[in-house]
């Protein structure tokens, strides 16, 4: 099995998004959880669009309008792992 190349496979990461307040505890901040998906101003600030992202095997939450930090530092780190540059982003 020598000749074989060996591929390392990277797995894609998931959106972190903040859970929703709930008037009846005092709206206090109830911490954060697994997303459906990378928000559409998350995948601009990397250089990505909707499709291409979708071919990399990220998730995209269409409905979600907020743009995390932490989501876009996340994003960076695997374009950069997997080596793969958008076209149009330095």
């Amino acid at each position: 099995m020598s000749g074989l190349s060996e591929e390392r496979s990277f797995e894609p990461p998931r959106a972190i998004v903040k859970k929703p307040r709930l008037r009846k505890y005092g709206g206090i901040d109830p911490g954060v959880r697994e997303g459906r998906g990378f928000s559409i101003p998350e995948l601009k600030e990397v250089g990505l669009g909707v499709k291409e992202a979708m071919k990399l095997g990220l998730y995209v939450d269409k409905r979600r309008k907020t743009k995390w930090p932490w989501n876009v530092e996340a994003l960076r780190k695997y374009l950069e792992a997997i080596g793969y540059k958008p076209r149009g982003y330095p």
